[in-house]
């Protein structure tokens, strides 16, 4: 499993693909062979220095705590022979006591196939100079980390801002270039994000006027589809909507066939130029308007994340628009309110439209 953030926080993405969402996840963030434990909420994003909905307390990095002790357990990748500290038992199977201050032990055994780990009761004296000790070097380990990442600063869940410790790819591995299959998955889910927020922008638009569609899917000749992220259509004009998640400064020009987003100085991302692919949005949308004998003026809208900065300056013909998510509403207003040509019954052509959007 690997750990991402972004201005959101911190979430996970499990082995098998799916995001944590409202569950606890075990990691060995010091690879010291013990896992600690996080709790992710229903939202996806790790829970700091608060308590979890089932009661238990997470410190400043998500980490279950009882009495300021992190509670850890055994990693089945240790070597045979490995001690580990005393430890608050997190099987929430076990019965607890009414202070809930009932403490175990891991005794490690070898038998044929396999290593077996059985809690016992904890032992006094030894146990917690045990713990003292793995505190102290904890702490020591957290503040080195802390100096030697803040260049990757940003704010926490709450605009609580806290030097990040997590970096891109797996936690441990700060100069792995992350795989493509770990760039597709943050931008699928990072997408949907951004189209839910897009969405609540433009709910503020007055509905007897704009017409909203999301997810509006064509089927070409090849068989292949078309998939447009929004279409708002109105008695003047129509608006396609392609929604771009990138972060980072954005650089591309009109005839470009990728643009680039360069996240730090050591990412850079590539992506196709979003001009050109919302363009054939637009050229399939004209179509389907030719079908039901409608002609209006259609605009291209690629409306960037608030995390991505567009640093380039391409000059753009009047039908085509870059524009911060956060400003849709304002740029659709503004465009529509400009519009001079004759009359179209937009609840047809809304109805039309309405059989290949998403329900």
């Amino acid at each position: 499993m690997n750990f991402y953030q972004d201005t959101n926080g911190v979430y996970c993405i499990k082995d098998d693909g799916t995001k944590a969402v409202s569950e606890w996840i075990t990691y060995d963030f010091e690879v010291d062979g013990l896992l600690e434990y996080y709790y992710f909420d229903w939202d996806g994003y790790l829970l700091t220095d608060t308590y979890t909905p089932d009661g238990y307390y997470v410190n400043y990095m998500g980490q279950w705590t009882e009495n300021g002790i992190i509670q850890h357990k055994m990693s089945p990748f240790v070597q045979p022979g490995f001690s580990p500290p005393v430890y608050y038992s997190p099987d929430t199977s076990d019965t607890y006591n009414q202070n809930n201050n009932i403490k175990e032990t891991i005794e490690t055994t070898q038998q044929q196939n396999n290593q077996i780990y059985r809690t016992h009761s904890s032992q006094s004296g030894g146990s917690a100079i045990m713990f003292i000790l793995i505190f102290i070097l904890f702490l020591i380990s957290v503040i080195s980390n802390l100096f030697k990442r803040s260049d990757y600063k940003d704010s926490y869940r709450n605009n609580k801002k806290q030097d990040s410790i997590w970096y891109t790819g797996n936690v441990g591995k700060e100069h792995r270039k992350k795989s493509e299959y770990e760039l597709k998955t943050e931008t699928d889910l990072i997408g949907e994000r951004g189209e839910i927020k897009a969405e609540y922008c433009l709910s503020f638009l007055d509905d007897k006027i704009y017409k909203i569609l999301k997810n509006v899917k064509f089927k070409n000749k090849n068989f292949m589809s078309t998939e447009i992220d929004f279409i708002c259509m109105t008695d003047k004009c129509a608006f396609v909507i392609e929604i771009k998640n990138w972060y980072g400064d954005i650089y591309g020009e009109i005839e470009d066939e990728n643009w680039y987003s360069r996240v730090n100085y050591m990412t850079v991302n590539t992506q196709r130029n979003p001009i050109k692919q919302n363009e054939g949005h637009v050229s399939r949308f004209k179509r389907e308007l030719q079908k039901i004998n409608i002609s209006m003026p259609i605009y291209s809208v690629v409306a960037f994340d608030e995390r991505g900065i567009f640093r380039s300056k391409p000059t753009f013909d009047k039908y085509t628009h870059i524009v911060n998510i956060l400003k849709l509403e304002e740029l659709i207003q503004s465009i529509y309110s400009q519009q001079n040509g004759r009359s179209i019954n937009v609840n047809y052509v809304y109805a039309h439209f309405k059989q290949y959007a998403a329900k």
